[in-house]
């Protein structure tokens, strides 16, 4: 084989290893199960009746939950929120916009550190006591020991034909480290939240612990056949 040519598939093979992947779009998946797995996540899954609406015919309520990161020295990625809903929505409200948005708190001021497009709306229609999942095309990188806000907002013009989606909220069993708030939709990326002090949505904040970057195992096979074909490559030359 031509030297400069295994030079070159060698490099080529170890380089693509290391490239980052297309990420997947934000979207909203609709799901009967409650979401599991997200080894860091924090949940809140008390029922008791409470509801308030997602947005309403003038965008003027937007829903969001404060929650306290724990004590892990690396920190946390945020991978997705979820709420519960109280009423079923006949349609997917395919063309419609959501922002979702992760911010730092203080007091009842937002600091938004991260935003994301959600253009597809809903997986399916949905049905009460439904799970409505919105990813994050990105994880969120948060600190620990930190209080952050996440929400999510409709930007499109809505409707009531097809049901407005309502989140069951818990009054009952408060989580201690946040609190359910609603936004004011009077500007573009409204800052300042209604804290209700007492209630929580129910929601799945899915987190993962960082513990540092470190290549995937697929990743760490590829890099070793580049490395491998590097070391042949080098004894090659030797005997040569």
């Amino acid at each position: 084989m031509n030297t400069r040519f295994s030079v070159t598939l060698a490099l080529a093979i170890a380089t693509a290893a290391i490239l980052p992947t297309a990420a997947a779009k934000a979207s909203i998946i609709v799901s009967s199960t409650a979401p599991t797995g997200d080894a860091a996540a924090i949940s809140q899954p008390n029922q008791t009746g409470t509801t308030d609406k997602w947005w309403s015919d003038s965008k003027s309520n937007t829903p969001g939950q404060t929650f306290t990161t724990g004590t892990n020295t690396g920190g946390y990625n945020l991978n997705s929120i979820t709420f519960q809903a109280a009423q079923a929505v006949k349609t997917t409200y395919a063309d419609f916009t959501f922002s979702l948005r992760v911010s730092t708190v203080s007091g009842s001021t937002l600091t938004p550190i991260a935003t994301d497009s959600i253009t597809g709306g809903f997986s399916s229609a949905v049905a009460v006591g439904d799970y409505l999942t919105a990813n994050f095309t990105t994880p969120v990188a948060l600190n620990p020991n930190t209080l952050y806000a996440v929400d999510i907002k409709m930007l499109t013009n809505p409707t009531y034909t097809n049901g407005i989606p309502y989140i069951y909220l818990d009054n009952k069993n408060p989580y201690s480290g946040g609190e359910f708030y609603t936004l004011t939709n009077t500007t573009p990326e409204p800052t300042t939240a209604s804290l209700q002090s007492g209630n929580d949505a129910l929601f799945y904040i899915g987190m993962t612990s960082n513990g540092g970057t470190v290549p995937e195992p697929a990743s760490l096979g590829l890099l070793s056949l580049g490395g491998l074909g590097l070391l042949l490559l080098g004894k090659r030359r030797k005997t040569a």
